[in-house]
C-alpha cells in the first residue's frame, strides 16, 4: 500500500492533491486546495457529495446511514459518496456534485 494517495478532481481547476493513505478526506482537503466543500463533517448534512470517476476499490463499502443520505442528494446514486466519509486507500478520481 503507498503512503499517500492522489486526489484528482473532475471538472475542476483545482490540481490534485496528495493525501495520507487512511486519512479522513475532509481532515485533508480545504476551501484553498479542493472544489469540495464539507458541511458539517460527519455525513449527515449531504453538502460534501462527490461522484468517483476512479479509485472506488480504493474504498472501503458506504456504511447504511451514508448511503441513505446519499440516495436523498442525488438522482443517480452509482458511484457516489460523501467526501466527508472517505478513507482512501490509494488514488482517486473525483468530481464535487454536491451543494454549491
Amino acid at each position: 500500500m503507498a503512503a499517500n494517495s492522489k486526489i484528482t478532481f473532475v471538472n475542476s481547476q483545482h490540481a490534485p492533491v496528495e493525501v495520507a493513505c487512511e486519512q479522513n478526506l475532509s481532515e485533508s482537503l480545504n476551501s484553498s486546495n479542493s472544489p469540495v466543500l464539507f458541511g458539517c463533517r460527519t455525513g449527515v448534512c449531504g453538502a460534501c457529495v462527490v461522484k468517483i470517476h476512479s479509485g472506488i476499490e480504493q474504498l472501503d463499502k458506504m456504511s447504511a446511514a451514508d448511503e441513505e443520505v446519499v440516495l436523498v442528494m442525488v438522482d443517480d446514486p452509482t458511484a457516489v459518496r460523501l467526501g466527508c466519509q472517505l478513507y482512501p486507500k490509494g488514488d482517486l478520481e473525483i468530481e464535487f456534485v454536491g451543494k454549491k
